[in-house]
């Protein structure tokens, strides 16, 4: 191998390496920039996390049945405990049920429990929109890690594909549930209005069958009679 052939082989080594080198190098820092983007999210999805579960502490020390006051406090604790998306969901899920078991009469102050209620609200709205932000990145981050070459990369270089935060919540059976029997009330509506139209379709035919056979016996009255 002449001296020249040495020196374009070693180029183009260097080139490969180089090429290399920074897809890495461009690879780990977009995974990076992605996992602490949905780390940032997921801090912003636990502050409100954090203030749900201290609205409903207050829920619950409004709330007269101690069964009641329990389950909100093991439920917002365990909401503060959670660290992850999956058991901070299954958590607030719990804390769903046991906010919607109080009810105003059950209450000892019925106004700072609609206040209470309203603040919450207005919290779950910043919670969903926080979460579907966290959960939006999380979808880009996952796809990437995924995805072939960057797969086999991201697995050597300790990049995991991160958990969502569930977007369903506790009460969504219920509200699938009404809307399956308000679906079915339309549906027996529409065919009781289908059967009373059909019904007074058949009078109204009827109707006319009796008219016209009335018009004949008329007819054939004033033919026999003579007057025309």
């Amino acid at each position: 191998m002449t001296r020249n052939k040495i020196l374009a082989f070693l180029v183009f080594l260097i080139v490969i390496g180089s090429t290399i080198f920074f897809c890495v190098n461009v690879t780990r820092n977009n995974l990076t920039e992605q996992r602490e983007l949905a780390e940032e999210r997921w801090e912003v999805v636990q502050k409100y996390l954090a203030t749900r579960s201290s609205s409903a502490r207050e829920i619950g020390e409004l709330a007269i049945d101690a069964a009641i006051k329990r389950s909100i406090k093991d439920a917002a604790d365990a909401v503060d405990a959670a660290t992850d998306p999956k058991s901070a969901y299954l958590a607030n899920a719990e804390l769903d049920k046991a906010i919607l078991s109080v009810e105003a009469q059950d209450v000892d102050d019925s106004n700072r429990f609609a206040d209470v209620l309203a603040e919450l609200e207005t919290n779950d709205e910043k919670l969903k929109d926080a979460y579907k932000r966290y959960n939006e990145i999380v979808s880009e981050y996952n796809e990437l890690v995924s995805s072939a070459p960057v797969n086999f990369l991201a697995e050597k270089l300790d990049f995991k594909p991160l958990d969502a935060f569930a977007t369903a919540s506790a009460a969504a059976p219920a509200a699938e549930n009404q809307e399956s029997t308000d679906a079915d009330s339309n549906d027996a509506l529409d065919e009781t209005t289908l059967d009373e139209t059909t019904e007074n379709n058949e009078a109204s035919d009827l109707d006319l069958e009796g008219a016209e056979l009335l018009d004949d016996e008329q007819d054939g009255s004033i033919d026999d009679s003579g007057a025309f």
